[in-house]
C-alpha cells in the first residue's frame, strides 16, 4: 500500500540514489489502453534517468533555445538562473516535527530536478539552519550540472500564510547569508509566496459555454487575475473533473525587476509567463498541472519523507548499512546541535563519518533526480 510505497522511495532515492518506478499490475490490467498507460510510465522513467550527459527531457518548451543550446523558459533562459521550489509538510496530532523538502530546477527548461530534504522541529517556517543548507545544496548541484554559480535566485515558498508574510524576511536574511557563504559574492533574489490551499475563492467565466450538453463554469488554462501591483491568481490546469482552483502567487521581493546587461527584467508579465510555462513541465503528466512541478515534487517528496519517519527513527537495514534518524533533546544545546540528522553506521556497527552529521534526509550521489 501506500506505507510501502512511501519507504521504497526513501530507500531508493537515499542509499545511493538509485532511481525507481512503481506500477501495480492490476491497475495497468484494468486500463482500457494499455499502450498509452505504459507510454505514460515511460515517460517518467525517461525524466529519471537523465543524466549529466544525454540531458534527456520528455518534451519541449517553444520558446527556443537557452544557454548552451538547451530548451529554455521566458526570462529563466537568458541568465543562469537557479530556480528553486519549497513545500512544507508537518506532522498530524502530537507530532512534534516538520519536514522541508525542495526541489532545484538544474537546467534552463526547468525540466530536470534535483531534491533535498531535511526534517525541523514543528513550526511553520524554516530554521535558520534548514534554510541555509537548503541553498547550499541547490548551488552546488546547479553548478556541478552547469559548470557554474546561479546569477540570479527564483525562489518560490509553498506554504506560508498572510498572517506569516513578515517571517519571510528571516528566511530570506538566510538565503543571503547561505549565499554569500558559497559564492562569497551577492545574488539578486526573487521571493515569491504560493497559496494553493484553502483560498475560498474560484475564478468562473463571465460567459458560460456549452461542453457536451451542460454549461462549462471552468475557465482556460493559463488564466490569470491580477490583485494588486504585486500579486495574481493563476490556473494553469483546465478543469478536467469538477472546478478549477486557482493558486495565488504573491511577489514578496523582487530584485531582478530592472533589466540590465542586455536582458529583460522581472516584471509582473514576464513572472506570469514563466510561472504558468513551469506548470507544463511536469515530467510525470503530458498536461500542466495545478501548481509548479518544483514545488508539487518537493512536497511530494516531504511527504514520503513524513510517513516513513518511524522506520527512519526506529533504524533500517540495506545492503550492510544501518540508518537511523537521530532526533537529539529539545535542550541539547544550540539550534544546530538540536536538529534532526542521520547517523549511518557500518556491518560492524561503527559509524560512518563520524564527525559529519548527516542533515539532508536523500543526500545522494549526482545526478540525483526525481522523487517520484
Amino acid at each position: 500500500g501506500k506505507a510501502l510505497y512511501n519507504n521504497v522511495k526513501v530507500m531508493s532515492n537515499y542509499f545511493g540514489g538509485i532511481q525507481s518506478q512503481c506500477a501495480v499490475r492490476t491497475k495497468f490490467e484494468r486500463q482500457g489502453n494499455k499502450d498509452q498507460y505504459a507510454s505514460n510510465i515511460a515517460s517518467k522513467i525517461n525524466a529519471k534517468l537523465s543524466t549529466i550527459g544525454d540531458k534527456a527531457v520528455s518534451w519541449t518548451s517553444e520558446c527556443g533555445e537557452g544557454r548552451g543550446g538547451e530548451d529554455k523558459l521566458p526570462w529563466v533562459g537568458e541568465l543562469p538562473t537557479m530556480v528553486v521550489g519549497v513545500g512544507m509538510v508537518h506532522g498530524m496530532g502530537y507530532s512534534s516535527k516538520s519536514v522541508v523538502a525542495a526541489s532545484l530546477c538544474l537546467d534552463s527548461g526547468c525540466m530536470r530536478l534535483s531534491h533535498c530534504c531535511f526534517v525541523q522541529k514543528k513550526s511553520d517556517t524554516i530554521s535558520d539552519g534548514v534554510m541555509k543548507d537548503i541553498i547550499k545544496v541547490s548551488i552546488h548541484h546547479y553548478f556541478i550540472q552547469n559548470k557554474c554559480n546561479p546569477e540570479r535566485i527564483l525562489f518560490y515558498r509553498d506554504g506560508m500564510s498572510d498572517g506569516n508574510f513578515p517571517k519571510a524576511n528571516a528566511e530570506i536574511t538566510n538565503i543571503r547569508a547561505a549565499v554569500e557563504e558559497i559564492t562569497g559574492g551577492y545574488i539578486p533574489i526573487t521571493f515569491v509566496i504560493c497559496q494553493s490551499q484553502q483560498l475560498g475563492f474560484r475564478m468562473v467565466p463571465s460567459v458560460l459555454t456549452k461542453s457536451g450538453g451542460k454549461p462549462d463554469t471552468n475557465v482556460p488554462s493559463g488564466t490569470v487575475l491580477e490583485c494588486g501591483s504585486n500579486s495574481f491568481y493563476l490556473i494553469a490546469q483546465g478543469g478536467m473533473k469538477g472546478t478549477s482552483k486557482p493558486v495565488k502567487y504573491t511577489v514578496y521581493l523582487n530584485e531582478n525587476i530592472n533589466p540590465g546587461n542586455g536582458h529583460y527584467g522581472l516584471t509582473m508579465q514576464n513572472l506570469i509567463s514563466c510561472t504558468n510555462q513551469m506548470c507544463w513541465k511536469y515530467p510525470s503528466a503530458t498536461k500542466a498541472v495545478r501548481e509548479l512541478p518544483a514545488i508539487k515534487y518537493a512536497k511530494r517528496l516531504g511527504n514520503q519523507v513524513l510517513a516513513s519517519l518511524p522506520c527512519l527513527e526506529a533504524g533500517c537495514h540495506w545492503f550492510g548499512k544501518r540508518s537511523r534518524l537521530m532526533c537529539p533533546a529539545e535542550d541539547a544545546g544550540t539550534e544546530e546541535e538540536m536538529r534532526p540528522y542521520i547517523e549511518m553506521r557500518n556491518a560492524e556497527g561503527a559509524i560512518i563519518s563520524p564527525g559529519h552529521r548527516q542533515h539532508n534526509i536523500v543526500e545522494m550521489p549526482f545526478p540525483s533526480h526525481l522523487a517520484a
